[in-house]
């Protein structure tokens, strides 16, 4: 009985040190990456009747440089645990008071890449029929974890909607996302 007390009695702390220890080791941070616009052409719609894709943006991001400099190479791509969107921008270069977001009723935004295609990420409902040179398009829904659309590399945004009125000039714009990315280690 009493080789049991003193085998409880030295097994506890030792274990207590050994739990604690490895709880230490683990290092989550996340990292929220700059927001760098994408240009593309909004281009000539001239169904306004239903909804329809109006056009792909493509984009990339070097996430393995992004996290090396934002964390002074103490985490790389490796260490990834989840890339969430967390804002989304449309802005036009140079407006007018008949080609800008105003055409547009409704728009949702999807992320594809050639690992797949995410769910609905951002949409705006109803757009009101005012001049609009920006479009803060609101993040729908459940996060999305989107790592695996951006493990497949080059990705694009793909918005899709419906027109208030046809455009029979294309004109210039931006797209500008940001992502949350957790890193653990």
């Amino acid at each position: 009985m009493k080789t049991l007390k003193l085998f409880f009695t030295f097994i506890f702390p030792i274990l207590l040190l050994i739990s604690c220890s490895k709880g230490n080791e683990h290092i989550t941070r996340d990292l929220v990456t700059a927001a760098v616009p994408v240009g593309f052409t909004f281009p000539v719609i001239t169904d306004a009747s239903t909804n329809t894709t109006i056009t792909e943006v493509k984009g990339s991001t070097n996430l393995d440089s992004l996290i090396s400099a934002a964390t002074n190479s103490e985490f790389n791509i490796g260490d990834i645990r989840s890339i969430k969107i967390s804002a989304l921008r449309l802005d036009v270069l140079n407006t007018d008071t008949t080609y800008n977001f105003r055409l547009l009723e409704n728009l949702t935004v999807k992320l594809k890449s050639r690992t797949g295609v995410s769910n609905e990420l951002a949409k705006v409902n109803t757009n009101f029929d005012f001049i609009a040179p920006s479009l803060i398009v609101p993040i729908t829904g459940p996060e999305e974890e989107l790592k695996d659309i951006f493990n497949g590399g080059n990705y694009t945004y793909e918005l899709s909607g419906k027109v208030r009125r046809t455009t029979p000039v294309s004109f210039k714009a931006t797209l500008t996302a940001q992502y949350r990315v957790t890193l653990a280690k």
